[in-house]
């Protein structure tokens, strides 16, 4: 059909953007604000996402390193500029999830937060019974100490006293054979007595009587 001409339109961003000022408005939208010389996103534009991600997602990857948050803003800021707030919405790209150096949604944060203060409770837990333990065997000794110092006073008092007794008997002893001592000695100088008494009695009735 060489009396036909076909127009053929290539479309870039869609096919409502069908001239040169629709055209530059889609690319300035769908750019990023600002670059730096290399192209890359500036410095300000990646602090400021970096802002917005901890902001919606802080609280959920609270182990996050600083420079995963830096990684994930970049990511963004490399995707078609329409699709940032979404993007800041949802969770990391996966190759950020998948890397172990960047742990920024592996594990959520509230539980890990749980699961320590949990491990902490039980600790917590564990500790107070071993105070209460301690505590309890504390006093029991305590007790078993003053009980054992009554007991060795009232021993030093048993001991004394029998040391009194012993010394108070000893000389009691002493006193009774002392006194047996002077009963032998009054009863052998009696008997001696009554044997001069009976001698001389007798040498009385052998004198003669004149008398007769």
């Amino acid at each position: 059909m060489p009396d036909k001409v076909v127009h053929v339109s290539v479309c870039k961003w869609s096919i409502n953007v069908d001239n040169a000022k629709a055209g530059g408005q889609a690319h300035k939208w769908r750019m990023p604000k600002s670059v730096n010389r290399g192209g890359a996103p500036s410095n300000d534009m990646l602090n400021e996402v970096v802002v917005q991600l901890k902001e919606k997602h802080g609280s959920r990857y609270p182990q996050a390193f600083g420079v995963a948050w830096d990684l994930w803003a970049n990511w963004i800021l490399n995707q078609p500029a329409g699709d940032h707030d979404a993007l800041i919405n949802s969770p990391p790209p996966p190759q950020l999830c998948d890397n172990d150096n960047f742990p920024v949604a592996h594990v959520g944060g509230h539980r890990i937060l749980q699961e320590q203060r949990a491990q902490n409770q039980v600790a917590l837990g564990q500790n107070q019974r071993q105070l209460d333990f301690l505590h309890n065997v504390l006093t029991q000794s305590t007790n078993l100490a003053n009980r054992a110092n009554t007991l060795k006073r009232q021993a030093e008092e048993l001991e004394h006293e029998s040391m009194y007794l012993v010394s108070t008997v000893k000389r009691g002893i002493l006193v009774q054979e002392e006194s047996r001592a002077l009963l032998q000695d009054g009863a052998q100088s009696l008997v001696a007595q009554q044997n001069n008494l009976s001698h001389q009695f007798l040498t009385v009735n052998d004198i003669p009587d004149d008398d007769h």
